[in-house]
């Protein structure tokens, strides 16, 4: 494998300190555990345990709660970028979305008692459009001040390291969220969904205000130097006032941006599809509907691949620097793929925890993904200075969670479906009939690596590499020297 050029000595602008990447990184736990928990833990409580809401119920109202979240967020990217707040662009909406997001996920699983099938499906359905607008105060931002932490091709690599390397320990946490609640310290099922939705929900609040708090806004950031009076490009002053959808268009006018967005897209469009399958597959293919010993494996799930990402981070972010941020990506992909195939033969009833291998196998690859993924974003950034004059971080993080998040969205949307597909009945309660358990098997399989296939074409269309990077950067600053 080609190596790429060897790293410049980083300047002051160019460097991060640990303590200011690990501030910034804890508040990915606040992020993680809001887009995953309440895509696994509603079909675990509301179907599978209460049995109020059907699973197509489930994925319709996370694809209506999705989508309106979708939309919020150029909005949101737009109001940020724009912002002129004494404390920067990004901490007090970091400070805001902690709280109200944090209120919201509580209230989301603070479950009434007594309702109708009806009633339960409107609680949920309100609880989550509100969780999922108070998460897009945070989320964007949060994403917008990784990307202007550093300037430095290599060094966005390690910021977004860190975040990589917190995501795990929501993983872990929402994978037991559910194998908690049968803990014998509760009084019955509805006050153990209470309390962990709430200490889950201060986890997000604390590591929320972590990153509010303690991540320093650079001040480079704020404004890009101005172009020359013959530039043919859109003037600062006209870049400041653009509008929303002026700044939308821009954003997806740029083709390695649209490459990276459309990747990771696909990949939560097949990922999230099959969200709720892994619970079904487990729960009724290996337990044949067993629950409880079902939820440990579930649990398990999520610890192996906490410790194997943890452990493979570093490897990645040395790896990616090596050889570059494209060349291992695209290696993940394959890993990915590899290991959603895998599936077929390691989920088996006969040693349920062989299924381990799946997640030692794509856990770490997903990471890598989404770590190189936010890196490379913030390349972006740069090459959409050099032609428009202005730093939009907070719009190309929005519109980057727009296209991944309608991914989700229809994903959530046919998750329901795809699960009725099979003809699984939750009146049965217990072992599902051979043709459903095939059903779910196949799908569980297929849809994902469908999804890893179509992403790793896209990724090798994305043509921004490490020279053009840091010729871009050399151009920016000749244009500031200049002023």
């Amino acid at each position: 494998m080609k190596k790429t050029p060897a790293p410049k000595t980083l300047s002051s602008l160019e460097r991060v300190s640990v303590g200011q990447k690990l501030a910034y990184g804890t508040g990915n736990l606040a992020t993680m555990i809001g887009k995953q928990a309440p895509k696994t833990f509603s079909y675990q409580i509301y179907n599978i345990e209460l049995g109020v809401i059907s699973p197509i119920m489930i994925g319709n109202v996370i694809f209506l709660s999705r989508l309106i979240d979708a939309i919020a967020n150029p909005i949101m990217g737009d109001i940020s970028d724009k912002s002129t707040h004494r404390w920067g662009r990004r901490r007090p909406y970091l400070l805001l979305g902690s709280l109200l997001s944090a209120l919201c996920f509580a209230a989301l699983w603070m479950i009434p008692r007594g309702l109708s099938d009806t009633g339960y499906l409107l609680y949920f359905g309100a609880l989550s459009i509100l969780f999922y607008l108070a998460l897009t105060v945070y989320t964007v931002p949060w994403y917008a001040l990784g990307y202007e932490l550093t300037t430095d091709y290599h060094e966005r690599t390690r910021v977004m390291a860190y975040p990589s390397f917190v995501a795990p320990f929501a993983a872990i946490l929402v994978g037991w969220m559910y194998n908690i609640t049968y803990w014998d310290i509760f009084a019955d099922r509805i006050e153990a969904i209470r309390w962990v939705g709430s200490l889950t929900a201060f986890a997000m609040l604390a590591a929320g205000l972590v990153s509010a708090c303690f991540t320093d806004e650079p001040l480079h950031t704020a404004k890009a130097a101005a172009p020359p009076p013959n530039a043919k490009p859109v003037s600062a002053k006209k870049a400041q006032r653009s509008g929303l959808f002026t700044n939308i268009k821009q954003s997806l006018a740029c083709k390695p941006f649209r490459m990276l967005s459309l990747t990771i897209a696909c990949i939560l469009l097949g990922s999230n599809m099959i969200r709720g399958l892994e619970s079904y597959v487990t729960v009724y293919y290996l337990y044949g509907g067993e629950k409880e010993p079902a939820s440990a494996l579930l649990a398990w799930h999520s610890t192996v691949s906490t410790i194997l990402t943890l452990a493979i981070i570093p490897v990645i972010t040395q790896l990616a620097t090596r050889y570059g941020k494209q060349r291992i990506l695209a290696a993940s992909l394959y890993l990915a793929l590899a290991g959603t195939l895998a599936k077929l033969v390691l989920y088996t009833p006969a040693w349920p925890y062989l299924s381990l291998v799946v997640s030692i196998m794509v856990a770490p690859a997903m990471a890598s993904v989404f770590m190189l993924v936010q890196a490379m974003v913030a390349d972006v950034c740069d090459l959409d200075e050099l032609q428009y004059h202005h730093r939009r971080e907070g719009m190309f993080g929005a519109v980057y969670a727009f296209l991944f998040k309608t991914g989700i969205s229809i994903a959530f949307l046919c998750s329901g479906y795809v699960i009725a597909s099979t003809g699984f009945s939750q009146e049965i309660g217990g072992p599902q009939s051979e043709s459903t358990l095939q059903g779910l098997r196949l799908l569980f399989a297929f849809i994902p690596a469908l999804a890893f296939a179509v992403g790793i074409y896209f990724i090798h269309q994305y043509d921004l590499d490490e020279k053009q990077v840091r010729h871009i950067r050399d151009q920016l600053d000749a244009r500031k020297l200049a002023l």
